[in-house]
Order: structure tokens, then C-alpha cells, then sequence
């Protein structure tokens, strides 16, 4: 039991970078193995980082931000997605901040899609006392389905084209209007 409830975790927290990973690979041209690998390693991190952070401040966090995170999180990738969409229907491959070929848009990612290990961090620590299984566990899962999620989503953007971009920013802004209900 002391594995499986931390891979559960680990593979119910993956499911929203799948998700992400199927609708933004397609934006990913440049560099693929790089950027993927790059974006994977980040993803990881930072759902380790908010495991921690979650775990460590347990019920002031609950407290004192509570909801308001996930506000956030559906802010950040509503904007991703209409940046996708933006890039798509333009044509113009420019690099904005919230491009995925930029550090900083990868970082953006990697935060908005890792809000939900935060609040998992704070429930795991009030019943837990070591999260150390669960981000070992986590860190590797993330990195795998962050991998495996962005390659498949390019492959579907070879067979649809620009139209897959569009597809993708609009599945973005989705899951951001999903975060807010």
C-alpha cells in the first residue's frame, strides 16, 4: 500500500499534463526533442516543488489561498491556449513570452500545470507524515506522461496541420474554463 497509493496520485495528477501534452504538442515545431524533454524535466519539477511546498504549509495554505489557486491555474492556461490559437490563425511562427519555444512560456506551463499537486501536497500532508514516496514516485510518472503526451500531440499536428494548433488553444482554453467549476 505504500506504493500504490502514491502511484495513484502520481498517475491522477499526470492526467491533466496528458491532456495539456495531447493539445499543445501540435505548437511545438522547432526542436522537438529538446523543447519536449526540456518542458517534461520542468513539469516534473515543479509538480515535486508543489508536492513539497504543499505538504510543508499543510492547512496555512488551505487557509489562506485555498480556491484562489485554481484561479490562477485556469488563467494561465486559457492564455496559453488563446496564445495557440492566435499563432495558428496568424501564421506567423513569432516568439511571445507564452510560446512553448521559450523558456518562459515552458515555465508558465509547467507552473499552471502543476497547481493541482499543491493542494494534493496539503490534503497528503495531513494524513501522510513522509511525502518523500509520493514525489519519487511522481517525479518519473510525471516525466513520462509529459514525454509521451507532447510527442503523440505532434504526431497528430502532422496529420491535421494548423488546424491541430487551433484544436489544441481551444482544448487549452477549455481545461482552463474547467479549472474555474
Amino acid at each position: 500500500m505504500e506504493v500504490l497509493l502514491p502511484l495513484i496520485i502520481a498517475l491522477g495528477l499526470a492526467m491533466d499534463i496528458c491532456a495539456i501534452g495531447l493539445s499543445s504538442g501540435a505548437a511545438i515545431q522547432k526542436d522537438r526533442s529538446m523543447i519536449i524533454t526540456r518542458i517534461a524535466f520542468l513539469v516534473a519539477l515543479f509538480h515535486a516543488l508543489m508536492l513539497i511546498c504543499g505538504w510543508s504549509f499543510g492547512f496555512f495554505i488551505s487557509e489562506y489561498i485555498g480556491e484562489k489557486t485554481k484561479y490562477v491555474a485556469a488563467f494561465l492556461l486559457m492564455l496559453i491556449g488563446a496564445n495557440m490559437v492566435r499563432e495558428a490563425l496568424s501564421g506567423n511562427e513569432e516568439q511571445t513570452f507564452l510560446s512553448l519555444h521559450m523558456w518562459s512560456g515552458q515555465i508558465i506551463l509547467a507552473f499552471a500545470s502543476s497547481i493541482d499537486a499543491l493542494a494534493v501536497g496539503v490534503s497528503y500532508g495531513v494524513v501522510h507524515n513522509n511525502v518523500l514516496p509520493l514525489v519519487l514516485i511522481t517525479i518519473p510518472t510525471i516525466l513520462i506522461a509529459t514525454a509521451a503526451a507532447f510527442w503523440l500531440g505532434g504526431k497528430i499536428s502532422k496529420i491535421f496541420g494548423k488546424h491541430a494548433n487551433i484544436w489544441g488553444g481551444v482544448v487549452l482554453i477549455l481545461i482552463g474554463i474547467f479549472f474555474l467549476f
